[in-house]
């Protein structure tokens, strides 16, 4: 027998961002019948419009170059294409693949099939979603809120009869407070779940009134292993870990426990700490978390009918009441006080506390963002220092190891890596953060994953973890795109850095007919490094600040023009990694503080 089902939001959609497309693209059918023949449709409208399948590896193995250029292109894709394409993949329930995409949707609340009719229906929280102002985490925030097991739309998969009784984002927060209470009343530090801890025992929380059991068992297998070496900690914690939940199946449950992170993350409620190994509740949204525990308990209500579920729309959030949002909107004036204290007292001129809670809020949201913006700027001087230059090149170093980290990661460490360089005006990643200022998840699509501007050039980086021939699949079409736009859309000379831990032979070339002005009639550069080279460039200037040394405009753009001119020299594609990374090694051994040794 397999055991009981650990919960889990939808595994088909793994970037959560993309649902907004997925629900613009739904509103085609809306008032339709929800049959085969309409979820098929479904799905190759998101093919269409570039939702499904661009970038993804699987999607495009055995497709023709032609087809992958049309799906990883920007221009919508015809019908009849995408049709044909999705119908080539061979699927052996193609409607199937429609179901699938809808149940995220369905799931948080966003749109349902009406059980009269099995007409397409998008609920009034799914419209406001689909207008591109609307904060996409704040409206998942609220769905979480009102997610529960059991409920009208999943009675099948998580019945009540099946011991299913809470709601599980609400629920995963009091387990995570519990657990950092407990471990403060043993003397141990209080550090949230770690990963393994979150993907065994949060998918598995399937009834509210057993959180508190579930911490004190988290806690006590911690403590457990602290009483042996170090090498044999693992396998106690697996043993202990699967006999506690020797009931559950847990075939699946590391990717149940993944992609329930990635939504969560998404309320910004919960932050990663200890190098991204623990998932822990955000400290800068505590008056809003304090307020949620105290009035939900994470048990679930009682809904006789679907249509008695949607037509009781989201909850009130209990935070959202004049006292905590004035506590809210102190906290958030005081943050930015300790970086700027004059914007600050502007700010409280142009954001006068009201009792109107609609205007509290909205200035809160605004004093946010001007504080992330500020903790950004602050944070780039930081790594400016000779300490933390070195110490962003050691971490870069590490990443070219295969599995170290994940795209998002590699997007915030070569964020800061830019950041350390200095010079730039202003390097801005186009990840979507959270309250700690790190990506939620990664760029969003049609834009470059971090811009930089100079004196005299700009910079568009893009980057990837991916080695092999998928990475010419994914990455070297929308890369060039991506870097062509940006160089439209702004003035003066525009290159762009692509970073990798490998580079493969047929991204290079692709690069290289852009360098050649073959790219729709235009020059388009882009260098390719690799990140162990660049990690290079970061350990130079790591070296060159500790004995004195300043990385001005001169340094920087010396590195890029030597690139450029490299590029200029080439003859041929096959030589052109080496020279780009000759001339990353003549700028690295140029790079002398005036009477100084490196």
């Amino acid at each position: 027998m397999p055991g009981i089902k650990p919960w889990s939001l939808s595994t088909t959609v793994r970037n959560p961002y993309r649902l907004r497309g997925f629900l613009s693209a739904l509103a085609e059918l809306e008032g339709e019948v929800w049959n085969r023949a309409n979820q098929e449709r479904f799905q190759i409208i998101l093919i269409q419009r570039h939702l499904y399948g661009a970038q993804n590896s699987q999607f495009l193995s055995g497709l023709s170059p032609a087809d992958v250029a049309l799906i990883n292109g920007e221009e919508e894709i015809p019908y009849a294409e995408a049709a044909r394409i999705f119908r080539s993949k061979g699927y052996e329930d193609p409607p199937m693949r429609g179901r699938n995409s809808f149940k995220p949707l369905e799931k948080l609340l966003f749109a349902y099939i009406d059980p009269d009719n099995r007409l397409v229906r998008i609920t009034p929280v799914g419209r406001e979603l689909i207008n591109p102002e609307t904060d996409f985490g704040e409206m998942v925030l609220r769905s979480l809120l009102k997610w529960q097991l059991p409920n009208p739309l999943e009675t099948r998969s998580f019945p009540a009869r099946g011991g299913y009784r809470i709601k599980p984002f609400v629920g995963t927060l009091h387990l995570i407070r519990r657990v950092n209470d407990l471990c403060e009343e043993q003397g141990l530090n209080a550090t949230g779940l770690s990963f393994d801890e979150f993907d065994a025992f949060v998918p598995t929380l399937i009834d509210w009134e057993k959180i508190g059991e579930v911490a004190e068992k988290i806690v006590a297998i911690r403590i457990a292993c602290r009483s042996i070496p170090r090498s044999e900690r693992e396998a106690l914690r697996n043993r202990l870990t699967e006999e506690y939940l020797a009931g559950f199946d847990l075939r699946h449950i590391r990717d149940y426990g993944d992609n329930t992170r990635r939504y969560f993350r998404l309320t910004r409620f919960i932050r990663f700490r200890g190098d991204g190994r623990f998932v822990d509740l955000e400290p800068r949204r505590s008056i809003e978390i304090n307020a949620l525990l105290a009035a939900d308990d994470a048990s679930p209500q009682e809904f006789s009918s679907l249509r008695d579920y949607v037509d009781a729309g989201l909850p009130i959030p209990p935070w959202e009441n004049n006292e905590n949002l004035v506590m809210s909107y102190r906290a958030m004036i005081d943050g930015i006080a300790q970086l700027d204290a004059a914007q600050a007292r502007q700010l409280e001129r142009e954001y006068p506390v009201t009792a109107e809670e609609a205007v509290l809020s909205a200035a809160i949201a605004s004093l946010r963002a001007i504080y992330l913006d500020l903790q950004r700027r602050e944070d780039s001087l930081v790594w400016q220092t000779a300490e933390k230059t070195r110490e962003c090149a050691q971490t870069l170093a590490s990443l070219s190891q295969r599995g170290a980290c994940t795209p998002q990661d590699l997007e915030y460490h070569i964020a800061t890596a830019l950041m350390s360089l200095d010079a730039a005006k202003e390097v801005i990643p186009n990840y979507p953060p959270g309250d700690d200022n790190k990506p939620m998840f990664t760029a969003r699509g049609g834009v470059p994953d971090i811009e930089c501007f100079y004196e005299g050039f700009n910079l568009a980086c893009e980057v990837t973890l991916m080695r092999d021939s998928k990475q010419w699949i994914s990455e070297s079409q929308p890369v060039i795109r991506h870097v062509q736009k940006f160089q439209n859309d702004h003035d003066g000379v525009t290159y762009g850095l692509f970073i990798a831990p490998t580079l493969h032979r047929d991204t290079i070339n692709h690069f290289w007919f852009g360098v050649k002005g073959v790219f729709e009639g235009e020059e388009v550069t882009v260098f390719p490094l690799t990140i162990d080279k660049f990690a290079r460039v970061l350990e130079t200037c790591a070296n060159f600040r500790a004995n004195g040394g300043v990385v001005g405009i001169a340094e920087v753009a010396g590195l890029f023009n030597g690139l450029a001119t490299a590029t200029a020299d080439c003859p041929d594609s096959r030589q052109w990694p080496g020279l780009l990374d000759a001339a990353v090694d003549a700028w690295c051994g140029s790079l002398r503080p005036a009477g100084g040794l490196l």
